[in-house]
C-alpha cells in the first residue's frame, strides 16, 4: 500500500477559497459604509427640515413674513453643518448636493406661513472602493463606480 503525502493541501485549498472570502469580506465592509452614509444623509435631511420649520425671527422680514432666500440658506447650512466630518468617503471629499428646499403653500397666496409644507432633498454620490473593481474583473462592466443616494424629508412650517 502506497501512502500519499498531503503536505501543502491546506495552502492549495486556501488559495482556491481566499478570493471568494475576501470579496465577501470587503463587500460586507463596503455596503456597511454605504448604509452608514445613507443613514447620515437621512438624519441631515431631517435636521435641515426641522431647522427650516421651527419659528425663527431671523428668517422673517420686517412684515413678519418668512424670507424664502434666508430659509433656503438656513436649511442648506444646517444640513451641511450636520454632515461635516460624518460621511465616510474613500475617494476624497464627499460629493453632497443639498437641493433648495421646496415649499408647498397651502393657501396659494405666495407668502410662506404656518402650515405650509417644507421638503428638503439631499443627493450624495457614493464612490465604491472595491465592489466596482470586482464586478469589472468578473466581466460585469455595465456597473458604475458610484451610486447616487438620495434622502428626502417633508415637514410643516410651525
Amino acid at each position: 500500500m502506497i501512502i500519499k503525502e498531503e503536505e501543502g493541501t491546506a495552502v492549495v485549498e486556501f488559495a482556491i477559497i481566499a478570493p471568494l472570502l475576501f470579496v465577501i469580506l470587503f463587500g460586507i465592509i463596503e455596503f456597511g459604509v454605504l448604509l452608514y452614509d445613507k443613514a447620515m444623509i437621512t438624519n441631515a435631511v431631517r435636521e435641515g427640515a426641522r431647522a427650516g420649520i421651527v419659528f425663527d425671527a431671523n428668517l422673517r422680514n420686517e412684515d413678519g413674513v418668512i424670507d424664502s432666500t434666508a430659509l433656503i440658506t438656513h436649511v442648506q447650512t444646517s444640513v451641511n453643518s450636520y454632515l461635516e466630518g460624518k460621511l465616510i468617503s474613500f475617494g476624497g471629499t464627499p460629493s453632497v448636493t443639498v437641493l433648495p428646499p421646496a415649499v408647498s403653500e397651502e393657501n396659494g397666496d405666495g407668502i410662506l406661513s404656518s402650515g405650509d409644507s417644507l421638503e428638503v432633498k439631499v443627493n450624495f454620490v457614493y464612490k465604491f472602493l472595491v465592489f466596482s473593481e470586482v464586478i469589472d474583473l468578473i466581466g460585469g462592466s455595465s456597473f458604475g463606480d458610484s451610486i447616487t443616494l438620495q434622502a428626502v424629508s417633508a415637514m410643516r412650517l410651525e
